[in-house]
C-alpha cells in the first residue's frame, strides 16, 4: 500500500512539473502571439468564465492559435489555448 502511494505521488509530481514547464514556456508579457510572435493578433470574444477575471482574448491570424491575456494594464500575461 505504501509503495502504491509513493508511485502515485511521484506520477503526480511529474505531471505537475510538466504543466509548470509548459506554462513557463508559453507565458508572454506582451500582446504578441506566444507561439509565432505575430505582433498584431485579432481580438475575439471571451468565454463567460474569463469575463470574471480581467482578461483579453486574441486570435493570431498568422498561426491560428487562440490565446488569452490575464491581468491589467501593461502587465498582462498571455496564455495560449
Amino acid at each position: 500500500m505504501t509503495s502504491l502511494l509513493l508511485i502515485l505521488l511521484a506520477v503526480g509530481g511529474i505531471v505537475l512539473l510538466l504543466i509548470l514547464v509548459y506554462l513557463y514556456r508559453t507565458i508572454s508579457f506582451t500582446k504578441r502571439c506566444p507561439v509565432c510572435g505575430n505582433p498584431h493578433p485579432d481580438r475575439v470574444a471571451r468565454p463567460k468564465l474569463l469575463k470574471i477575471v480581467q482578461s483579453k482574448a486574441y486570435h493570431c491570424t498568422a498561426c491560428g492559435k487562440r490565446f488569452y491575456q490575464i491581468g491589467a494594464g501593461e502587465d498582462l500575461t498571455s496564455i495560449p489555448v
